[in-house]
């Protein structure tokens, strides 16, 4: 006997021990259990995802604030054609020095 008879042999044989009929389908890859297995981790895993969004998007959120502070605070308004590059770096600086914080 090869190994793919026995394979299909060793699959015919059903939980309580009897001969499965030959047209019966073969037992299914995927459990109920396996699969809400699956489902749980992969909700667990975006509620993570989705909170780390939120505290990124709040931080923006601060940093754009800030940088409508500074830049009226030295005196540069929306006007100015300088403005959103200035902007641009100041977020620039705010973001690279609290990623080594």
């Amino acid at each position: 006997m090869d190994n793919s008879t026995e394979q299909f042999n060793a699959l015919a044989v059903t939980m309580n021990g009897n001969k499965r009929q030959d047209d019966q389908m073969p037992a299914p890859q995927y459990t109920i259990p396996g699969i809400l297995h699956y489902l749980q981790t992969e909700w667990a895993r975006f509620e993570m995802d989705r909170a780390q969004w939120e505290v990124d998007r709040a931080e923006l959120q601060v940093a754009v604030v800030v940088c409508v502070v500074f830049s009226r605070f030295i005196g540069v308004t929306k006007s100015d054609p300088n403005y959103s590059h200035i902007c641009y770096k100041f977020m620039f600086v705010v973001s690279f020095s609290s990623a080594k914080v």
